[in-house]
């Protein structure tokens, strides 16, 4: 979005990162997230439930930074399934450093079989029915 973005091209420039250079970009929104989503080896992210639901849907490994600014810390609690499942690595915001993220991202791009196991068990905690899920549900309250 818009309220980050000239910063972080800032900071990163002065440390000597240059956007588009070595696969970083930075854009301030992703109208065609599917693209972006599909194409990625390495999901960073919040852990809000639609999102993790496509990541589940696409098998893709993540490393989740769950917002503390929610109702009833709920993006802790997604986060803490798919740590649980193997799927994904939690970093809480008020542990996240650059260094640390850093070494998340390093450690788990360096070891593909360990990549490729978080995206079978993110895939398993998919669920493909669940529109019709969705709709029984209500048939059932009606």
């Amino acid at each position: 979005g818009d309220l980050y973005y000239d910063r972080i091209i800032k900071e990163l420039e002065e440390s000597g990162i240059k956007p588009g250079e070595k696969g970083i970009y930075i854009k301030r929104y992703v109208y065609d997230m599917e693209k972006y989503l599909s194409a990625a080896d390495l999901v960073i992210s919040r852990s809000g439930a639609i999102f993790l639901s496509e990541i589940a849907y696409l098998g893709k490994p993540s490393v989740l930074i769950p917002s503390p600014n929610v109702a009833e810390n709920h993006q802790e609690i997604n986060a803490d399934g798919y740590v649980k499942n193997r799927a994904a690595v939690k970093i809480k915001e008020n542990e996240l450093t650059c260094e640390k993220l850093r070494e998340s991202i390093s450690s788990l791009l360096s070891d593909k079989e360990i990549l490729k196991t978080m995206g079978k068990n993110a895939l398993r905690m998919s669920v493909d029915n669940s529109a019709e899920l969705i709709v029984n549900e209500i048939g059932k309250i009606i």
